[in-house]
């Protein structure tokens, strides 16, 4: 006689199997139960967008409530790092860009960073 579990049986194990390692990883004097999922710090994280275009690439961070003396800009290895009170990310960027000309402005809670593209066969030493 073989076992051959149906998919119900196999949920039912799955569940039984998470709620005994729910269990080992609570504190032995609180009754297990689930707990509560936090969405808002997922909509807090700031939204970023990168356009590549022909000429330029352009980076777009909300960031509301921050002060331009309290934002630290770094492009380093191809990837801009936004520093700000409470916030942190590094931006992967395209290749092929010159960084020396790079420009940035803060407007309104968003932050603007433009970066030329090099010309043709134009390198950059870094």
């Amino acid at each position: 006689m073989s076992f051959s579990p149906t998919p119900l049986d196999m949920e039912a194990l799955l569940r039984e199997m998470i709620k005994r390692a729910l269990e080992l990883r609570s504190p032995p004097t609180l009754p297990s139960r689930p707990q509560p999922i936090v969405i808002e710090e997922a909509l807090d994280e700031p939204l970023i967008d990168v356009f590549e275009g022909e000429d330029e690439v352009k980076v777009y961070v909300e960031l509301k409530g921050v002060k331009p003396e309290k934002l630290r800009l770094n492009l380093v290895d191809g990837s801009l790092e936004v520093k700000a009170e409470g916030f942190h990310d590094v931006i992967q960027l395209p290749r092929g860009l010159d960084v020396e000309a790079a420009s940035s402005r803060l407007n309104n809670g968003v932050l603007e960073v433009k970066v030329p593209k090099l010309r043709g066969g134009e390198r950059h030493r870094l």
